[in-house]
């Protein structure tokens, strides 16, 4: 395997009925373990970007590898099952599902991904253990705090939640969009530190995609969205990204 956690080349992406694209990247990696922070503007393409590096979107053309394996080449189902195994998402309105407790929460990626779960079962031995303990490493180890609903919670423990079921089960590749959107400077500063220091653990590349410019310091390396896409701007064509 190649040192590089994603690598884009020549990719290009419209959103159907669109005239304009919205994506045009000649090239773009991401080094494995690299803590990887993209800004730019609202309607920028930064979700559509992360769309492509989570094979939920695929490019007009050119190629987005993932470890190595072009992922727009596989099939739906394949795609499905590779970013379940390989990628953790951490959703900017963190999709928790509201009538499953917190560790069930957490644990979700391990139903899909018998990867994940042998994974978590050779390190823990028990897939409970492993979700209080990332919760625990998450801030997260209040006993009262687990009887809640998610809806119930804080958005910064909501997205503390949200966080460790990304990590759980050490994915190659953590990918964040806006996840500190909604959250006031020390509960941000506290969630940076707590997910730096699991990535750091697991050996994971971290896509950290924001437009709070003032994060951009704490990363490994800071990239504008405009400086590698061709087509920049505000918004395109009234199409949110």
């Amino acid at each position: 395997m190649s040192s590089s956690a994603i690598q884009l080349s020549g990719v290009r992406f419209r959103w159907r009925g669109q005239d304009r694209a919205t994506l045009d990247i000649p090239a773009f990696q991401v080094a494995a373990k690299e803590r990887l922070f993209i800004h730019g503007p609202s309607g920028s393409g930064k979700t559509t970007l992360l769309n492509l590096l989570a094979g939920v979107s695929t490019p007009e053309c050119g190629t987005v590898k993932v470890l190595d394996q072009d992922i727009a080449a596989l099939s739906n189902a394949r795609r499905d099952a590779f970013r379940a195994d390989h990628i953790g998402l951490i959703f900017q309105m963190f999709n928790l599902v509201p009538y499953l407790s917190l560790v069930d929460n957490v644990l979700l990626p391990c139903r899909f991904s018998p990867r994940r779960r042998s994974r978590v079962l050779s390190e823990a031995g028990d897939l409970d253990t492993a979700a209080y303990e990332l919760l625990r490493d998450m801030g997260l180890d209040d006993p009262r705090v687990h009887k809640r609903s998610v809806s119930e919670l804080s958005v910064g423990q909501q997205q503390r939640v949200a966080a460790a079921r990304a990590l759980i089960g050490g994915p190659e590749v953590i990918v964040a969009d806006e996840p500190t959107s909604s959250l006031d400077t020390d509960t941000q500063e506290l969630f940076l530190q707590r997910l730096f220091a699991e990535v750091a653990q697991t050996g994971s590349a971290l896509l950290f995609v924001s437009h709070d410019e003032r994060l951009q310091d704490r990363f490994d390396r800071s990239v504008a969205l405009a400086d590698i896409n061709r087509i920049a701007g505000d918004s395109v064509d009234g199409v949110p990204a």
